[in-house]
C-alpha cells in the first residue's frame, strides 16, 4: 500500500470548532467571494491553522470580479493559516469559466488546489474531487474507471455517506434517502442482521413488512474506512468526509488506524 494519504475533515459553521479540536486536518469551509474580489471569512477559531482554505461560491458576484485580487487575498491567507491548499467548493453552472481561470492563477503559482468533478475539464491543473456514491456494481471498479480518466494522484474521495431504502425487486438506483432517526428506528424496530459488501464497500440489511421485503445499504464508520483504504491502495491524493456526517467519529477515519467491520 502507498504511503497514506490526508483524509480531510470538511467544516463549517458551528462545527468548525468540534472538527478542529479532532487533531485532524480540515478544512475551513468558511470563505466566500466578496465584491470586487475580495476574499470574505467567517469567523474561525483562534488557533485554526493547516488543512485546506474552502472557498464557496455562495452569492460570489459575477460581474467586476478581480480574479487576481482574490488569487492574491487567497494566497496570503494560506500564508498567514499555514494552509497546505484550497479546496474550490463551486456549485454555481455559471461560475464555471470563474472557477477555471481561478484555477489557471493558483497553478502557476504551484497552489494544490481542489475542484469538483464537473469542473475537471476548465480546471486541468487542479485536483479532482470524484465522489464515493455507488448503488450497484463494484465500488472499487468504480474508482478504477476514474482512475483511467485521470491521473490517480490528481484524484481525491469525495466520501458520500449512504442510507438508503429499495424495495425488493427495485429498478430505481437510487432508492428512498432515509434520515439518520428513520435508519435507527428501523433498526430497533426489526433488530436485522447486518452485513458487509465487498463489492459495494457498504453495509446493508433486510426487513420485511406487510408490503414485502425491503433492502437497507448504508455506511458507518467501517465501512467509509474501506472506501477511503481502496482509494489510498489505488493511490488517491485524499479523502474528503464531512464532519456533520459522523461527528467525532471522524478521528477513527484516519489510515492510520484500521476500523473493524
Amino acid at each position: 500500500m502507498p504511503k497514506n494519504m490526508p483524509v480531510y475533515i470538511v467544516a463549517a459553521g458551528p462545527d468548525i470548532r468540534a472538527a478542529a479540536s479532532l487533531s485532524m486536518p480540515c478544512v475551513y469551509l468558511v470563505y466566500s467571494i466578496g465584491a470586487g474580489g475580495a476574499l470574505v471569512r467567517a469567523e474561525l477559531p483562534v488557533g485554526a491553522r493547516g488543512g485546506l482554505l474552502g472557498l464557496s461560491d455562495h452569492d460570489a458576484p459575477i460581474e467586476h470580479l478581480d480574479l487576481q485580487r482574490l488569487c492574491r487575498d487567497l494566497m496570503g491567507e494560506c500564508s498567514r493559516r499555514g494552509y497546505g491548499g484550497i479546496l474550490l467548493d463551486f456549485e454555481r453552472r455559471e461560475l464555471g469559466p470563474l472557477a477555471g481561470e481561478l484555477s489557471r492563477l493558483l497553478s502557476q503559482r504551484g497552489v494544490p488546489h481542489y475542484v469538483p468533478l464537473e469542473l475537471a475539464a476548465a480546471a486541468p491543473g487542479a485536483r479532482v474531487l470524484v465522489p464515493s456514491s455507488i448503488s450497484g456494481g463494484s465500488f472499487e471498479q468504480m474508482l478504477l474507471s476514474y482512475c483511467r480518466r485521470f491521473d490517480p494522484s490528481r484524484l481525491a474521495l469525495d466520501v458520500v455517506r449512504l442510507c438508503n431504502q429499495y424495495p425488493m425487486p427495485s429498478y430505481d438506483p437510487d432508492g428512498t434517502p432515509l434520515s439518520a432517526r428513520d435508519f435507527h428506528a428501523l433498526l430497533e424496530q426489526y433488530d436485522p442482521t447486518c452485513f458487509f459488501s465487498k463489492e459495494l464497500c457498504a453495509k446493508y440489511f433486510t426487513y420485511h413488512t406487510g408490503e414485502g421485503a425491503h433492502f437497507v445499504l448504508y455506511d458507518d464508520v467501517a465501512s467509509t474506512w474501506e472506501k477511503i483504504a481502496v482509494a489510498n491502495r489505488l493511490g488517491f491524493c485524499g479523502a474528503f468526509v464531512l464532519y456533520r456526517d459522523f461527528g467525532t467519529a471522524c478521528r477513527q477515519l484516519s489510515l492510520n488506524q484500521p476500523a473493524g467491520l
